[in-house]
């Protein structure tokens, strides 16, 4: 009888162990969030949800048309053996960015709740998740963009620039560069979407590295060093510049700006995934008619 209620006392001391350490970390994360709320300009509920679902279509829309540019690429650069290398290095591109297409697509950041699974949340933390709980994901979901950009950025850097340099030296043959307006066109697209994710990333107050963009980043730096380029000292400063990098972007006073600007950037967005589409069809069109007059000039 003795081991018995030892036993019992026992599994009611590990019990009440396992209960305090739950309301422990229960209150450790209502301060978070509630410390996450004050530190917010403002709050996105679900009526963000759908606009920020476009968003991710439109992203996963323009990281397959660089996959589909490069596959047609690579199958150019395959009946060139002294190319092999290079192609090698492309091929482990589309790889990656085919990694981070499938993870935004199998993503689960937006599947709404049901009533009851918020409420039972709620209940269990005396606190009102819905909201900091939206824009933690749209936090993660900026990481995973700009994780995405700034692959592109290697990218675009290799492919059009040392790429392009090792082509002509290997084989003379112009026809197997990328032509210098397509070359300006794929900066451009890529461009604005880095515009877009400083915004997406200021205008929720994310201040902190992991909603830095590199090349922004430096491009700020470089301009603050240098008298002659025109820099804002604040967001309410407007200055002329052609460098889309410098141009003052303004964060959103509420949800219903915040949602109303994001719809204007898919807009943008949008158009740029069919300028970025159209012009490669021209450049395709010309790689197919290669394939089919082999050998080239090596």
């Amino acid at each position: 009888m003795a081991r018995k209620s030892s036993s019992r006392n026992l599994i009611q001391s590990k019990n009440r162990h396992r209960n305090t350490t739950h309301e422990k970390s229960s209150r450790k994360h209502v301060a978070r969030a509630r410390r996450h709320v004050k530190n917010r300009p403002y709050m996105l509920t679900n009526k963000s949800t759908p606009v920020i679902l476009e968003a991710i279509h439109i992203f996963i829309k323009y990281i397959s048309d660089n996959i589909n540019l490069l596959n047609n690429y690579i199958l150019l650069m395959k009946k060139v053996t002294s190319l092999n290398y290079e192609r090698t290095c492309l091929i482990k591109f589309v790889k990656k960015l085919r990694f981070y297409n499938e993870t935004l697509r199998n993503s689960h950041l937006f599947n709404m709740e049901s009533e009851e699974d918020r409420e039972e949340k709620e209940d269990e933390l005396n606190f009102k998740f819905e909201n900091v709980d939206i824009i933690n994901r749209v936090i993660l979901l900026n990481s995973i963009f700009i994780k995405n950009l700034e692959t592109l950025d290697l990218l675009n850097f290799q492919l059009t620039r040392s790429l392009q340099n090792e082509i002509w030296m290997k084989t003379l043959n112009e026809k197997l560069l990328i032509p210098e307006k397509n070359v300006a066109m794929i900066e451009d697209v890529y461009n604005h979407y880095i515009k877009f994710i400083q915004w997406l990333s200021e205008t929720i107050g994310m201040h902190d590295s992991t909603g830095q963009l590199e090349v922004i980043t430096q491009t700020i730096r470089y301009a603050q060093e240098d008298p002659s380029q025109p820099f804002p000292n604040s967001i309410h400063d407007e200055v002329e510049t052609e460098n889309i990098f410098l141009q003052t972007v303004i964060p959103s006073k509420n949800e219903e700006e915040y949602i109303q600007t994001l719809k204007e950037w898919l807009n943008i967005l949008t158009a740029k995934n069919q300028q970025f589409q159209a012009n490669f069809e021209d450049i395709t069109s010309i790689w197919n008619g290669l394939l089919k007059t082999y050998p080239v000039k090596r």
